[in-house]
């Protein structure tokens, strides 16, 4: 069910949209990133894709999410550190599996 949070209305430039959004990158220049409800993001690829796109990344969050936290920082420091090689283990790991 699409939500928009009544805490986030009435602000001056800010302008909250339900999914999905055509030309997501078009339509912003800074992600607010707020809280959610397990008070852990298990995938945090947004963060990591705003910085490719040059957004401006705000987190609002009343808990530590360290995994969050690293990936932030290490896309705000070496954005290239993220991408995939053909010596990342994770390739290894997922090879297993798909071979069993």
């Amino acid at each position: 069910m699409p939500y928009k949070l009544a805490e986030y209305d009435n602000i001056p430039g800010i302008t909250q949209t339900v999914a999905p959004i055509a030309e997501f990158f078009d339509k912003f220049g800074t992600y607010i990133y707020l809280p959610v409800q397990r008070k852990f993001d298990c995938s945090p690829r947004l963060v990591t894709e705003c910085c490719m796109y040059g957004k401006r990344v705000f987190m609002d969050l009343d808990y530590s999410d360290p995994g969050l936290e690293t990936r932030l920082a290490d896309a705000r420091r070496d954005l290239s550190s993220l991408d995939l090689t053909d010596g990342d283990k994770i390739l290894d790991i997922i090879e297993k599996y798909r071979s069993s």
